[in-house]
């Protein structure tokens, strides 16, 4: 029988003739995008396939027999949740890759320039380098990647200064309450670095 093929249609059709009722489809489109976005965090977001081409078809089927009105509510939720995964996943943060490949490792030595103006705190100041190269076997290899570095308040450095530094870089860490790393991630930053040795090389940078 058609109610046990579409258990559902009675109560799409009721969704759409009474108004009173449109609040329960924007909570159904609310939680099919909630549901995206959980499936992207927990990984299994490539599954969602096989669901979505059911919910699909079911769209289709609904549609060729005559319910378009069910056919629309069955399309925006499947819309809905793959635009909360979508969503997820343009917003996640770029895998290691870089320089921060080098984290939590030896000392390394890299170049690149002050990436942004620095801030100066009461005995230290923080800068962006945006590495360009890292010294391997006594040459200077291409690397990417954003460092933020704490040194000491003098020698100030500048937006522009292309520096060479020589030191430990480090994963940020995870606070209790504050995803600190993912906080700076966000950012394009995927290490930092405290007190490091840091030569000028140049001006002129970014």
């Amino acid at each position: 029988p058609r109610s046990t093929l579409f258990p559902y249609t009675t109560l799409f059709r009721s969704l759409f003739i009474n108004r009173r009722c449109r609040p329960v489809i924007l909570l159904w489109l609310s939680l099919a995008w909630l549901a995206g976005i959980v499936a992207a965090t927990l990984g299994i977001g490539a599954w969602w396939l096989l669901p979505a081409c059911a919910a699909a078809g079911a769209s289709c089927g609904l549609l060729l027999a005559g319910r378009g009105r069910e056919a629309l509510v069955a399309s925006a939720v499947l819309v809905a949740a793959v635009a909360g995964l979508a969503r997820y996943e343009l917003a996640r943060p770029a895998q290691a890759s870089g320089v921060t490949r080098l984290n939590d490792g030896a000392a390394v030595e890299l170049r690149g320039f002050v990436a942004s103006e620095p801030e100066e705190r009461e005995t230290s100041q923080r800068l962006r380098l945006r590495v360009e190269a890292v010294r391997r076997a006594g040459a200077w290899l291409p690397t990417s990647g954003d460092v933020l570095v704490t040194t000491r308040l003098f020698p100030r450095f500048e937006y522009g200064d292309r520096l060479e530094l020589r030191g430990r870089l480090e994963t940020p860490p995870s606070f209790d309450g504050f995803d600190y790393r993912e906080y700076l991630l966000r950012q394009g930053i995927g290490s930092q670095s405290s007190f490091p040795a840091l030569r000028r090389i140049g001006v002129g940078g970014g």
